[in-house]
C-alpha cells in the first residue's frame, strides 16, 4: 500500500510538471528516480506485462489526477505563486544532480565524451528555449482544431519524456496553452481524443528511441540528461530572480535538502559506495568505460 501511494504521488508530480509553465515532467521523473524504470517498462511492456502494469498504472492514474487538479484547482495558486514554485522545483532538481552523476558513471572511469554529452544536453535545452521564443505569445487560441490538438498532444509527450523540455512553455508560445487547459478542465472529449492520439503517437516513438539510447550508451545518456536538467534550471531561474520574495531562498533550500536526502537514500539502498577508479589495463573491453 505504501508503494502504491508513493507511485500515485510521484505520478501526480509528473502531471504537475506537464502542465505548469517552466516545469518539466521528464526532469521530475528523473529527480524521483523513476525515469529509466518507466521508459523500460513502456518499451518492453509485453515482456512482463503484469510487473510493468503494477509500476505504470498508479503512476498513470496519479499523472491524470495531477493534470486534472492542476488544470482546475491548483492552477490559480501556482500562477499566483509562480516564483516561489520555480525556486522550490529548482532546488528539487538541483539536489538530484549528484545522484545522476552517480547513476551515470557508476564504477566506470570518467571519459571526456561524458562532458561533451553534458554540454550538448545543456546547449540543446537553451536552443529549444530560443526556438520557443520564435513563436508568437499573442496568438492565443480559444479552441483547438483536430490538427492543433494532435500537435499539442505531441508537444505534451515531448515535455514528459524528454527531461528539461517544458511542454507548457512550448504550448504557451504556440498560443494553445489556455485552450489545452480548458479542454482538460471541461473534459471536451473530441479535443481530448486528438490530444491523446497525438500524445500516444509521439510518446511511442520517443520511448523506443530513449530506451535504445539508454541501453546502448547508459553513461552518455545520463550525462546528457544532467545537461537537460541544468539547462532547465538556467532557463527558469533568471525569470524568477526579479520577483524573489523572502520565502524563496527557504523554499529553494528545502527542495534542495529533500532531493539530496532522497538521493542519499537511493544510493544507500542500491549499495553505491565511492571507490577509487580502476587502472586502465583492468577496464574490460566493451564495457561502459569504452563508450
Amino acid at each position: 500500500m505504501k508503494v502504491l501511494i508513493l507511485r500515485l504521488l510521484q505520478g501526480a508530480l509528473i502531471g504537475f510538471g506537464a502542465i505548469l509553465p517552466g516545469v518539466s515532467g521528464g526532469v521530475l521523473a528523473v529527480t524521483m528516480g523513476l525515469y529509466e524504470s518507466l521508459v523500460n517498462a513502456l518499451a518492453d511492456f509485453f515482456s512482463n506485462w503484469q510487473k510493468n502494469l503494477r509500476l505504470l498504472l498508479p503512476v498513470f492514474v496519479g499523472g491524470v489526477l495531477g493534470v486534472l487538479s492542476t488544470s482546475n484547482l491548483l492552477k490559480p495558486f501556482f500562477l499566483s505563486h509562480e516564483t516561489e514554485m520555480i525556486l522550490l522545483f529548482s532546488g528539487f532538481v538541483l539536489g538530484n544532480i549528484p545522484w545522476l552523476f552517480l547513476e551515470a558513471k557508476g564504477e566506470a572511469r570518467f571519459k571526456k565524451r561524458y562532458v561533451l554529452a553534458l554540454i550538448l544536453g545543456f546547449c540543446l535545452i537553451l536552443f529549444l528555449a530560443k526556438l520557443e521564443a520564435a513563436f508568437s505569445v499573442n496568438a492565443v487560441v480559444a479552441d483547438l482544431s483536430w490538427q492543433k490538438a494532435l500537435l499539442a498532444g505531441a508537444v505534451l509527450a515531448v515535455g514528459i519524456i524528454l527531461p528539461g523540455v517544458s511542454a507548457s512553455f512550448l504550448l504557451l508560445y504556440m498560443g494553445t496553452y489556455s485552450a489545452v487547459l480548458l479542454a482538460i478542465a471541461e473534459l471536451r472529449l473530441r479535443t481530448l481524443f486528438f490530444l491523446g492520439l497525438g500524445f500516444l503517437t509521439m510518446a511511442a516513438l520517443l520511448i523506443l528511441l530513449v530506451d535504445r539510447l539508454i541501453r546502448a550508451h547508459h553513461a552518455i545518456s545520463y550525462f546528457a540528461i544532467i545537461g537537460f536538467s541544468l539547462g532547465s534550471i538556467a532557463i527558469v531561474l533568471p525569470r524568477a530572480i526579479p520577483d524573489l520574495s523572502w520565502i524563496c531562498p527557504f523554499l529553494f533550500i528545502f527542495g534542495l535538502c529533500i532531493s539530496l536526502f532522497i538521493g542519499y537514500l537511493k544510493a544507500q539502498a542500491l549499495g553505491f559506495q565511492p571507490e577509487p577508479p580502476a587502472p586502465a589495463e583492468e577496464a574490460p573491453e566493451g564495457s561502459d568505460t569504452e563508450e
